[in-house]
C-alpha cells in the first residue's frame, strides 16, 4: 500500500479510501496482511475468498462490540473506575 501511495502521489489514507470505494462498486481488490502483504486483484474464487476473509473477521468483531454496547448500562467514569464494594462482590458471586 505504501508503494501504491508513493507511485500515485497520494497518502495511505486516500489509497485505502479509493480501494474501499472500488470494492463497494464491485471491483475484486483484496488486501493481505500476511506475506506477501499488500493489495491484489482477485482473479480466482480462492483469491476472492482470501480477500473476503479479513473483512468477514472484522465484521464479526464489530458485531461483538455492538452487542456489548447494546447490553451496556450507561454509567459515569467515576462509577466505572470505582473499587468494587463488598455488595458488588457478593452479587458477582451469586
Amino acid at each position: 500500500m505504501r508503494e501504491v501511495a508513493r507511485l500515485v502521489g497520494l497518502d495511505a489514507r486516500t489509497v485505502r479510501a479509493i480501494v474501499h470505494d472500488l470494492n463497494v462498486k464491485g471491483y475484486p481488490i483484496g488486501a493481505s496482511r500476511h506475506q506477501p502483504a499488500g493489495y491484489f486483484w482477485a482473479t480466482s474464487d480462492d483469491e476472492l475468498a482470501l480477500a473476503l476473509r479479513p473483512i468477514a473477521s472484522q465484521t464479526r468483531e464489530i458485531q461483538r462490540r455492538l452487542a456489548g454496547l447494546r447490553r451496556a448500562k450507561a454509567i459515569s467514569k467515576g462509577e466505572a473506575l470505582a473499587e468494587p464494594t463488598a455488595d458488588d462482590k457478593k452479587a458477582k458471586e451469586a
